[in-house]
């Protein structure tokens, strides 16, 4: 088999790297338009999270009222608080309403 010529050796050595030099951009070019398409998904998702922000905290104030409230209503176990019972006119034993 014959040596290729020099002469043919240089446009084929510089289409290969053209054609290289071009997928590479290709590849580049798509990497940043994918980063930048995430970059805006990035900023809508923090700003709706910047929206939710205050609702957030109006809710945590809510359930933080509601604690305070219960806690001023809360009735402690070991209270004088008669339990109730019921009594069958026919029967001398007394129940406790909790065992019915």
């Amino acid at each position: 088999m014959d040596a290729v010529p020099a002469n043919f050796m240089i446009p084929v050595t510089v289409l290969a790297i053209f054609i290289l030099g071009l997928c590479t951009g290709v590849i580049i070019e798509s990497r940043r338009s994918s980063w930048m398409h995430l970059d805006e998904l990035f900023q809508n998702v923090t700003s709706k999270l910047a929206n939710l922000e205050p609702k957030v905290n109006i809710i945590e104030n809510d359930i933080e009222q509601l604690h305070a409230r219960l806690d001023r209503q809360h009735v402690p176990e070991n209270t004088t608080k008669k339990i109730p019972t019921y009594r069958h006119p026919e029967d001398t034993e007394e129940f406790d309403v909790r065992d019915l």
